[in-house]
């Protein structure tokens, strides 16, 4: 039987040993740690059920988005894919389509809208050319522009003439151009030329005004014989100089044929410096102020006279001045 003072001791033994939050898995009374003082795991948790479920895990970083494949194949992969002669450059096959003028031609893929142009219209195309042995003989795929060109419709070659006014905006074709109809000098037969043509864009040509021959009674005339009448009045104050940059939306029309032999692309003025285009030019555009339009007959001698290649006679322009620029 155990003695009174020897059941205290044992007593306050046990006492301490529950405070100091010893136990008989012989831990050192970390809490939350494990056996070699190493924080513990989290303890797992218990749903509605009273069924357990393992401890919440952090996320794991989301991996980048691979970028977009773009659509369809690169410029690079069409230049070079073009750089090369079909393999039937020689002779068109027997289910070609044939044009106006007799031309074969396969469609290579489709085009979008309905305006296909004509006369003095600008179209905007890129194309690959062989002869009939695949050599190559011009093409806008070089290898560091690849940009297409701009033609005036009226001043292609004729068998460009038959195709491309027969296609719309997005059209690609392959045509089989005959000798006679692939240069630009008529009835010389210099070999037939393949032609693959994409039709990037077409800028229909402004049509000539009215008076185009005749200046209206209420015109002015100058000195110089340049006549002019004002269409619309601007708002501006400042007259350009003749040393003095401008921005200006432009046509041209040659008063003997009616041709527009040149003109700006709608919404994309042009910049002209005052002092480097035809002294027609240069003294009207001095008249204006910013937002006027005006309609000038310019005479041969102060417009192109002396120039080569180009419009001759009197010549028809409107112009409308979008901004009078300031010197850098």
């Amino acid at each position: 039987m155990r003695t009174p003072h020897r059941l205290f001791a044992l007593t306050a033994l046990m006492t301490a040993l529950t405070l100091s939050g010893c136990s008989k898995e012989g831990g050192h009374g970390d809490e939350g740690k494990g056996a070699h003082g190493a924080k513990a795991a989290p303890a797992a948790k218990a749903d509605d059920k009273g069924e357990e479920k393992a401890a919440d895990k952090p996320a794991e970083p989301e991996k980048p988005a691979d970028p977009p494949k773009p659509k369809g194949p690169t410029k690079d992969e069409i230049r070079r894919a073009r750089a090369t002669a079909p393999d039937n450059v020689a002779k068109a096959p027997a289910a070609a389509k044939k044009s106006k003028k007799g031309i074969p031609y396969v469609v290579l893929a489709e085009g979008k809208g309905t305006y296909k142009a004509s006369g003095d219209d600008m179209v905007v195309v890129r194309y690959a050319a062989w002869h009939a042995d695949g050599k190559r003989s011009s093409t806008t795929w070089q290898i560091k522009t690849q940009e297409p060109r701009t033609l005036m419709f009226r001043k292609m070659i004729p068998g460009w003439q038959d195709i491309l006014g027969d296609m719309v905006v997005g059209e690609r074709r392959l045509a089989w151009i005959p000798g006679p109809l692939a240069h630009l000098k008529r009835g010389k037969k210099k070999g037939q030329r393949t032609v693959d043509f994409e039709l990037m864009a077409v800028k229909p040509a402004p049509k000539p005004p009215a008076d185009l021959r005749k200046p209206p009674k209420d015109a002015k005339k100058t000195a110089s014989g340049l006549v002019y009448k004002k269409l619309t009045a601007g708002t501006g104050k400042e007259h350009p100089k003749a040393t003095t940059r401008v921005k200006v939306n432009y046509a041209g029309w040659s008063q003997q044929d009616k041709n527009c032999f040149d003109f700006s692309e709608k919404g994309k003025p042009a910049t002209f410096k005052l002092d480097e285009v035809i002294k027609g030019w240069t003294e009207g555009m001095q008249l204006m102020v910013a937002g006027d339009k005006f309609r000038f007959w310019v005479p041969q001698k102060i417009a192109y006279d002396g120039f080569p290649r180009k419009p001759k006679g009197t010549l028809v322009f409107d112009i409308e001045l979008v901004e009078v620029l300031k010197d850098k």
